[in-house]
């Protein structure tokens, strides 16, 4: 697999093959015809990934302080249901009660009741909440709203893809 971080390794080898090719068309004019092309593409490739990259990072800029925005919003008594892995929860929330849902788990509607009276309840969606979502509104659904708070950029896996907030109706 190829990663963009990876690349920082292999920058010497390419530039180190383009001066060698520059060398070669400088002392043979007739490879000029089959360098200059490579050359050429060789540049538009490298521009072309630095704007994906650079686009990419101010995505990921932007996710970073929606979500930081949001992680401002929680207080420590709220509880944290993640629906899919619970390990951004843990990181950035660690004073916080953290449920992870699954679909075997009961104690959830319990640590509701417990919970919403007096603290905000908080649901991060890790995965693509309408394959988890319909478990999930069988047992919320006659209490509680689900409100959506915020949907994050789906191209970053270091925050969740939506944050909702559970409401009594």
């Amino acid at each position: 697999m190829f990663f963009r971080r990876y690349a920082v390794f292999f920058l010497g080898c390419l530039w180190l093959s383009f001066s060698i090719m520059l060398t070669a068309v400088s002392k043979n004019k007739s490879y000029k015809i089959i360098y200059i092309p490579i050359l050429i593409i060789i540049l538009i490739m490298g521009m072309m990934n630095t704007v994906s990259f650079v686009d990419s990072q101010n995505l990921l800029k932007t996710s970073y302080l929606d979500f930081e925005q949001c992680l401002t919003k929680i207080n420590e008594n709220d509880t944290i249901i993640t629906i899919g892995d619970t390990f951004i929860a843990n990181f950035y929330l660690k004073k916080n009660n953290i449920i992870k849902y699954e679909n075997n788990n009961t104690t959830i509607p319990t640590e509701i009741e417990k919970d919403i009276k007096t603290n905000k309840i908080w649901i991060f969606c890790m995965t693509d909440y309408k394959q988890e979502m319909p478990y999930f509104n069988n047992f919320i659904k006659n209490k509680y709203m689900v409100e959506e708070v915020k949907k994050l950029n789906p191209m970053s896996n270091s925050y969740p893809l939506e944050i909702f907030q559970l409401k009594h109706i």
